[in-house]
């Protein structure tokens, strides 16, 4: 855990900030000595954002990753001795979520990473020393960073895919992600409902991971929908009728043999088969002398 007075009161070892900090500092000036590009993943302190906005004031070529739940979660939930907030780097003080925050919304910090990890439940469920690092994350980081970030009024919606998407993809080098919403595009989308709320509940989540640090809390929005590698997402009237829990799917729509790409486990299009897939079927439905499958899907 985070060294400081919590630590101290609880009698738990911890790691202090600069531990963190004095690795950054030294990886920074060896990207600045060799001209090399620096990705920093997991910044937790307010140290460690001040040494990146330095850098980059300088011209160093540095980027620098967040993840949702030191945008939140602080180590006073450690006094519960809870395992579930064991994660590395540690939670740590509110000072230190408030400047990660504002790295965040003045663009120190480039992206937000879930730094998912799930665990089996024996490996969290035990005594503090011997517990794993780590929690899950993938399934409610949009909707932590609508709290943290959105609805603080720190950063907008575009903001959100910024450092969800497009830089994510820019840093990492990946051509056909974080693409603009233009027609021709690859529809790699989801579609949000950011007034939704809902109860975060580990056990109807997709991860078989249990280890969420926001079990019964309340968070806003809701993925309605999730499109990959679509030129023409799927879309069918069913699929508006979900609920704000992350287990929710839309009702098959089966048209001539082909159901709505988001349930039809024969499209594939969410491995990004779906096109020639689909292609297929409509060759074949005219050469039968059937009209096309109306699921939407090319």
């Amino acid at each position: 855990m985070n060294e400081g007075t919590v630590s101290a009161v609880l009698g738990l070892a911890g790691w202090p900030a600069v531990a963190e900090e004095s690795i950054i500092a030294r990886d920074v000036l060896l990207a600045q000595h060799v001209g090399s590009r620096l990705h920093v993943c997991h910044v937790s302190t307010a140290g460690s954002v001040e040494i990146v906005r330095w850098a980059k004031e300088r011209g160093i070529n540095v980027t620098a990753e967040v993840t949702p739940h030191h945008l939140l979660l602080t180590d006073e939930l450690v006094r519960s001795y809870d395992p579930v907030y064991k994660v590395n780097p540690p939670l740590r003080t509110d000072a230190d979520v408030q400047a990660l925050r504002a790295g965040l919304a003045d663009g120190t910090i480039d992206v937000v990473g879930t730094d998912h990890a799930p665990h089996p439940s024996e490996h969290k469920e035990c005594e503090w020393a011997q517990a794993a690092m780590g929690m899950t994350g993938l399934e409610t980081a949009l909707s932590v960073v609508q709290e943290t970030m959105i609805e603080t009024g720190l950063m907008t919606w575009a903001d959100f895919a910024r450092v969800t998407s497009t830089v994510p993809a820019a840093i990492g080098r990946v051509a056909d992600q974080g693409r603009p919403l233009e027609a021709g595009e690859p529809a790699n989308v989801i579609l949000v409902d950011p007034a939704a709320r809902w109860t975060v509940d580990p056990h109807k989540m997709a991860t078989m991971g249990r280890n969420s640090p926001f079990a019964g809390k309340e968070l806003p929005g809701a993925v309605v929908a999730t499109f990959f590698k679509a030129t023409r997402p799927c879309w069918t009237e069913s699929s508006t009728r979900r609920t704000a829990t992350k287990r929710s799917r839309p009702a098959p729509a089966a048209t001539d043999g082909h159901q709505d790409c988001f349930a039809a486990p024969r499209c594939g299009s969410r491995r990004g088969r779906g096109r020639t897939h689909c292609d297929r079927l409509a060759r074949q439905a005219q050469a039968a002398g059937r009209p096309r499958a109306a699921s939407g899907c090319t």
